[in-house]
């Protein structure tokens, strides 16, 4: 009888609860504790780790866009990084090697830094909180080599649990932990049953308000926005606070950004008079836009707000095709066992589920993600000797965004043509 396998990573926004039933046992826990306090013993390797990590999300970003250019999006590169890189140690080592090469990452680097990315995205925050829990859900049919389940406990923060799948109850119970962990943001409709051999779940959660006072920003009435058709709609627009900065411009594009409570960024990237969207999105373009601009001018002290819409997006796709105009294709052969690190049992997997969903409104920013791989993934101080000028971004046409955190890790990326 032909099995399945799911890998799925889940990346929200909102507040999480528990779930209780007797369908499943608990096998491995992480440790928390051991895992926050884990010493980083070379910060120059760690901060390379991350690089890599923001590159490979600006890869995965370009060539979804490059695919995908007529509509707006809303995906999550850090869920996929997570199912990518916890998947590359449970494989064979061809396929194996072949994500560690897309990644541009040593074995020895995820082993020593998932951790880390895992710790610094949990904790209460001025105005709200961040969550990231990773979970194994496997069939009590499948033996698990022990090895393996140690690793993803110790190194790359995965609980295990064996999951009754005869139970007509164990989809609605990996759907309601989804729904649980997003405070009823997201309905994750995730089957398991006696076809499936394990399921990697990862969820994350972020709430961040613009104000720790939970205020609303201030919005602008009359506010024309030109979309991707050349069409212009007036709409209300929000006023961001004011950041140290100047507004970066080049040939093609203009950018600027705003700040939550939290620190987390909301990146715009808009494209000059005469340019399109498609021709400023690339991964060079994404890596230099997050974490190579001086805001910093020689002359004067700049201040600069962001005026921008109020949007939402919602996107359902499938990042198989994605995953492979990577050079990541291995992990889906139909030959052979290419879990073989996490199982003797040959497991084929044929496509990689991602839906999303963001609303930023007045009050602050909410977004969730999973990704099913399946069978059937600031301001600085000015210069008091310099004379203050202040700008105003106006975001009033199709854009590019990212959303990072405190230290510009990619968090969500995605592009709005219309309103």
């Amino acid at each position: 009888m032909k099995k399945s396998y799911l890998l799925i990573s889940v990346l929200l926004l909102t507040s999480c609860g528990s779930i209780e039933d007797n369908t499943f046992v608990q096998l491995r826990k992480v440790s928390e504790d051991k895992t926050s306090q884990e010493i980083i013993d070379d910060y120059d390797e760690y901060r390379g780790f991350l690089d890599k990590y923001n590159s490979f999300s600006s890869e995965l970003t370009s060539t979804y866009f490059s695919k995908n250019k007529k509509d707006n999006f809303i995906i999550s590169p850090l869920t996929s990084y997570f199912v990518v890189s916890s998947a590359s140690l449970c494989l064979n080592d061809s396929a194996k090697d072949e994500i560690l090469t897309v990644l541009d990452m040593e074995e020895r680097e995820i082993l020593k830094y998932n951790k880390h990315l895992y710790s610094k995205l949990n904790g209460d925050m001025v105005s709200g909180h961040a969550l990231v829990n990773n979970s194994l859900w496997v069939n009590n049919d499948i033996n698990l080599k022990e090895d393996c389940l140690n690793v993803l406990a110790d190194e790359l923060c995965f609980d295990s649990f064996h999951i009754d799948a005869n139970n007509n109850k164990a989809g609605e119970l990996l759907s309601s932990y989804i729904k649980e962990k997003t405070n009823n943001f997201l309905d994750g409709e995730i089957e398991f049953n006696k076809y499936t051999d394990v399921s990697f779940l990862s969820v994350s959660y972020l709430h961040t308000l613009w104000e720790s006072d939970e205020s609303l920003l201030k919005k602008v009435n009359d506010f024309a926005f030109s979309n991707n058709n050349g069409k212009k709609v007036k709409l209300s627009a929000l006023e961001g606070k004011y950041n140290y900065g100047k507004i970066y411009k080049d040939d093609k594009l203009s950018h600027f950004y705003t700040t939550t409570a939290d620190g987390y960024k909301l990146k715009f990237i808009v494209p000059n008079d005469g340019v399109k969207l498609s021709e400023i999105i690339n991964a060079d373009t994404i890596n230099k836009i997050n974490s190579k601009i001086n805001y910093w001018d020689e002359t004067y002290n700049y201040y600069t707000k962001c005026v921008f819409p109020e949007f939402e997006t919602i996107t359902n796709t499938d990042l198989k095709s994605v995953l492979k105009q990577m050079n990541i294709d291995k992990i889906f052969s139909i030959s052979g066992n290419v879990f073989e690190r996490l199982t003797n049992d040959r497991i084929v997997l044929n496509r990689l589920t991602h839906d999303a969903k963001i609303n930023v409104t007045s009050k602050g920013i909410e977004s969730g993600s999973y990704t099913v791989l399946e069978t059937i993934e600031e301001a600085v101080g000015g210069d008091s000797n310099k004379q203050s000028k202040y700008e105003t971004f106006e975001v009033n046409k199709n854009f590019f965004y990212l959303i990072t955190n405190q230290t510009d890790e990619i968090v969500y990326s995605g592009v709005v043509l219309n309103i």
